[in-house]
């Protein structure tokens, strides 16, 4: 578990943007955007990649080559292209993921936490949600939890909404608006504390993926989201199943969140041998299926995740802030869940940062080490966990042939970071001797959304 870091060439030169133009254009017969400067990203897991002085040539939203600065006068021979040059203090990296978001609980992120789960979910989210049945009030909630989770560097999100058709899609609206890459659930439930019928739910949802589909937006996908087992029939589940089967879309849900929860909903399925298995007799656990939390899975769990090859989208602020415990995420890659993601969990975590993500995941990891003693334990690494934050968002999404890192043929997600924003009144102190790798780790840690000066999706400059 180590950085990767090639010294190639020495850093690049002032920031400036120059348009170079070469005698033949390029293949494609367009022009061509290349962003000069330190790069990070992760190929592997366990290994992020840090290329000082490196060129990123990217044409109509995808990445044509990756290449060091060195070759530049080469390349001018075989394109035509603009070259964007970032000074020492900043880097390239690929957009963050945020794999599991409630943005319909953003109002009341960072309150209520020192009550018990329960009470909270009877004084915030029941009757928060029920007010999306307005359009208006989801379109101002909406608007900004989707603004603030693009301004903390997040370029994909995975999006559970409400059971509200209407307010889903106006989420939908707003989120092809701003230009972010999406998954968007509506919810299910036919609990008996709801008023949604088993029937109407279906039918619902299976509204919404076509209106979804409809929308033509390439950076968007529907998926089917039942709550929770808790929340939804074996009836519903089964029928969401076979739904999600037909239409070829994710499912998106939770698993093994709390203690309590999973002790109660065995009591109320004596004939299920775990939540999973839930899923499971539903026809919901596959490669596209993706669970947040999994805190509390047992081994016959991990195994059937492991053979379905679903998705685990660990939670570390939500789960500290709920009291509902350590995700042990080096046990799942010890069992062969090799797809981890991360997700905010917004309101459940009380912060719409993949960074604060990473940081937690680092703790938690930590924490579960003092659990074992330290032995035979290897905590999270930084590599590990900032590819948790991309490729492995990327790869529990579906979406790890187009982004996640910065691999030639995939589509242009990224963030340009600078150490030393705002100008004046920093974020945090850098140092005369620190090396682009200081930098970098600098950032991860101490950091925030100041330093990010520019968010691109598919190519494209995103404005927040």
């Amino acid at each position: 578990m180590h950085w990767a870091d090639r010294r190639v060439c020495v850093c690049a030169p002032a920031d400036c943007s120059i348009h170079l133009h070469s005698s033949r254009a390029s293949k494609s017969g367009g022009v061509m955007d290349v962003y000069r400067g330190t790069v990070v990203h992760c190929l592997r897991p366990q290994e992020m990649e840090l290329l000082p002085d490196h060129l990123i040539g990217v044409e109509n939203g995808q990445i044509k080559f990756v290449e060091p600065g060195e070759r530049l006068e080469e390349l001018k021979e075989q394109h035509s292209f603009t070259v964007h040059t970032l000074p020492n203090s900043q880097f390239l990296m690929p957009g963050l993921v945020d794999a599991h978001n409630h943005p319909s609980q953003y109002s009341y992120t960072g309150t209520g936490y020192d009550l018990s789960i329960q009470q909270r979910l009877e004084m915030f989210k029941i009757p928060t949600e029920a007010k999306f049945a307005d359009i208006e009030t989801a379109r101002t909630i909406y608007q900004k939890a989707v603004r603030r989770s693009l301004l903390n560097g997040t370029t994909t999100a995975s999006y559970l909404a409400t059971v509200h058709l209407d307010s889903t899609m106006e989420l939908c609206r707003i989120c092809a608006d701003a230009g972010q890459r999406v998954h968007v659930g509506k919810v299910n439930m036919d609990h008996e504390q709801t008023k949604n019928s088993t029937q109407h739910s279906v039918e619902e949802t299976r509204k919404f993926i076509k209106s979804v589909r409809e929308m033509k937006n390439p950076l968007m996908e529907p998926a089917v989201a039942p709550r929770f087992a808790s929340t939804c029939s074996q009836p519903l589940l089964k029928a969401l199943g076979d739904l999600a089967s037909e239409l070829a879309v994710p499912i998106h849900s939770h698993l093994g969140q709390q203690r309590e929860e999973v002790t109660r909903l065995l009591q109320d399925n004596p004939s299920s041998r775990n939540p999973a298995h839930l899923f499971e007799m539903a026809g919901m656990l596959n490669s596209r299926t993706y669970m947040a939390h999994c805190v509390y899975t047992t081994e016959q769990e991990v195994e059937l995740l492991r053979e379905r090859q679903v998705g685990v989208v660990h939670c570390p602020n939500s789960n500290f802030s709920l009291r509902s415990g350590c995700l042990d995420v080096r046990g799942l890659l010890h069992c062969g869940v090799t797809k981890i993601a991360l997700g905010t969990d917004v309101s459940g975590g009380y912060t719409s940062s993949i960074l604060d993500a990473m940081r937690c995941a680092l703790h938690t990891s930590k924490a579960v080490c003092f659990k074992n003693d330290g032995q035979h334990y290897d905590p999270l690494t930084l590599p590990e966990v900032l590819y948790m934050a991309t490729m492995g968002g990327a790869s529990v999404l579906g979406l790890d042939a187009k982004i996640g890192n910065f691999q030639v043929g995939k589509e242009f997600d990224a963030l340009i970071i600078d150490t030393a924003a705002p100008c004046g009144n920093p974020v945090f102190d850098l140092f005369e001797n620190d090396t682009n790798k200081d930098k970098v780790s600098k950032f991860f840690y101490l950091g925030d959304d100041r330093n990010i000066v520019s968010r691109f999706v598919a190519g494209k400059k995103i404005i927040v």
